[in-house]
């Protein structure tokens, strides 16, 4: 059976049997680009030192806990948004210390 032709990218104007790598990248770089910096966002180098020392103090997932499971975290979950209540953003009694795939869940959910 023949393989499918070639198609020419009009992005970059060579040959491709899918997608155009060089054009995927540039969009990575473009969404890259517009995203604010970390900074920006209140990950700044306190919050980074407050992270720090919440994990070291929880350093247990704590939905794998309520779920029977002992697992390390590596992240760290804010109850209350910054943009909701910037006077929190440190606060620990407004931090749970969870695992990446944990964490994922409910921040694509927005929570």
């Amino acid at each position: 059976m023949p393989s499918a032709p070639r198609r020419w990218c009009a992005y970059c104007r060579g040959p491709h049997d899918g997608r155009c790598p060089v054009l995927q990248r540039q969009r990575e770089r473009d969404c890259d680009a517009s995203r604010p910096t970390p900074n920006s966002r209140e990950y700044d180098s306190v919050w980074r030192r407050c992270r720090d020392g919440f994990l070291r103090a929880n350093p247990l997932c704590g939905d794998c806990q309520r779920n029977g499971r002992l697992r390390a975290a590596d992240e760290v979950h804010r109850a209350v948004k910054i943009r909701d209540d910037p006077s929190r953003r440190l606060d620990w009694s407004n931090l749970f210390a969870l695992r990446k795939s944990c964490h994922s869940a409910p921040t694509t959910r927005g929570e």
